[in-house]
């Protein structure tokens, strides 16, 4: 019986903690990373730059900070982000070296 009731407390409080994790998230508007990632690009001095170090800069974002999703979705968000500004034409893939970004629009 005792085992039950602290089995029934986990799940209730995995629960719950499930539900904290949706409402982090809740208060950012969409295409928030979008935006994070157009900031952390427009930071970058160079033309060409490691999609590694990019996405360490992401995830020191303060909305990335903010959203406190662990690090395999925050990589999701930041393919997604990274998809994006090369759908507008900010940025684009560079097959030589891999793992490059280049790029597109400079301030």
């Amino acid at each position: 019986e005792r085992s039950a009731a602290e089995a029934a407390a986990r799940a209730k409080a995995e629960k719950l903690k499930a539900k904290v994790k949706e409402n982090a998230t809740a208060h950012l508007p969409e295409g928030w990373a979008t935006a994070a990632i157009s900031e952390v690009l427009r930071d970058y001095t160079g033309r060409r730059f490691c999609a590694v170090e990019m996405f360490t800069s992401f995830s020191a974002h303060p909305l990335a900070k903010k959203s406190a999703e662990p690090p395999n979705q925050l990589l999701a968000r930041f393919v997604v982000a990274v998809n994006d500004l090369q759908m507008v034409g900010f940025a684009s893939a560079i097959k030589r070296p891999r793992g490059m970004i280049e790029k597109r629009v400079f301030s």
